[in-house]
């Protein structure tokens, strides 16, 4: 059976009426789609275990009151059936409203930082799973840039991320983890709701700020990062150099991760069509988006000692996004 009939039979088996789709946001290989349940729209997801839909159920029914997460309907084994919520993607909203970009981010920042601090209240902490915490987790991302060099046959220079990448106590706390802007709706009401929590987790704090501002669909921003950092840094009691090291160090490894998506996605063909990336919620295969990640990986490495020497190879590489692939 299809991911589809299975979707069927669930929602019949659990409403008691025939449920027809409406729409599959990202395609058809995403684990989410709409469906009319008798005179209602609803959102289902089909997750990858029971324990990661109950987490995720813990979380909605948490965020509820505030409205900056779709409200649950039900959780039934893997499956999580949510509201529609009405609005369009953070960054098509983004795009088409760049006059009030900045304002959009600081929106969706404070919606993600509320809802840090109600999952704290709510106890997340004492059943979310703890993240990033393998030694060779940490290894994998410190050697982003090298992977990211490697792929691209270009030099790299010896780096060290040091201990940025590890747990900091005083951080840790509920995060979304997921935090990329496309994971967010802005509503007609101007307020913006987080979805797609399933990967919710404890951890520090800072890696949503690096998610978010990092992310190649994300707006430069630097007073909002910059208020963020300090931010999180008087709610932790951490100073705030330490808070934005955190955040710029995950920035770096963050933004390779996302680099070397786009590079593999892109093969040795032409880049994809923006548009399309942008509608469909889909990596940014493109140009503008390779070149907007290398230069955030270099103002964050130019900041981390340790990370200095890999200045110039994002600088190189945001001046040049149309590198050849390695065939080796």
């Amino acid at each position: 059976a299809t991911m589809k009939d299975d979707v069927l039979s669930f929602l019949s088996a659990r409403f008691g009426v025939t449920a027809k789709p409406v729409a599959f946001p990202g395609g058809l290989r995403r684990k989410t789609a709409l469906y009319q349940v008798g005179d209602r729209t609803v959102v289902v997801s089909r997750r990858s275990s029971v324990a990661r839909a109950a987490l995720e159920a813990r979380v909605l029914r948490a965020l509820e009151p505030e409205g900056i997460a779709p409200r649950l309907l039900v959780q039934d084994g893997v499956w999580i059936v949510q509201e529609r919520v009405e609005g369009n993607r953070l960054p098509v909203v983004l795009d088409a409203r760049p006059d009030e970009a900045q304002d959009l981010m600081a929106r969706a920042w404070t919606a993600l930082v509320t809802a840090q601090d109600r999952l704290k209240a709510a106890g997340l902490a004492d059943h979310a799973p703890a993240l990033g915490t393998r030694p060779e987790w940490q290894s994998r991302l410190a050697d982003a840039p090298r992977h990211l060099a490697s792929l691209l046959d270009m030099p790299v220079p010896d780096y060290s991320f040091g201990d940025a990448l590890s747990v900091a106590p005083g951080l840790v706390g509920p995060i979304k983890w997921d935090a990329r802007p496309g994971n967010a709706l802005m509503r007609p009401d101007g307020k913006v709701c987080w979805f797609d929590w399933e990967h919710a987790g404890v951890r520090n704090r800072t890696d949503d700020a690096a998610w978010f501002f990092t992310d190649e669909w994300s707006p430069d921003a630097p007073d909002v990062r910059a208020t963020a950092i300090d931010d999180l840094a008087q709610r932790s009691g951490v100073a705030a150099s330490e808070t934005g090291r955190r955040v710029n160090a995950l920035s770096v490894a963050h933004a390779c991760v996302r680099l070397l998506m786009v590079y593999d996605l892109k093969g040795d063909g032409p880049w994809w069509p923006r548009a399309r990336c942008l509608a469909e919620d889909r990596v940014g295969v493109t140009a503008e988006a390779a070149s907007r990640l290398a230069s955030r990986a270099a103002l964050g490495a130019g900041s981390v000692a340790g990370l200095e020497p890999l200045v110039p190879f994002f600088e190189t590489l945001a001046n040049g996004p149309d590198v050849a692939i390695s065939k080796a």
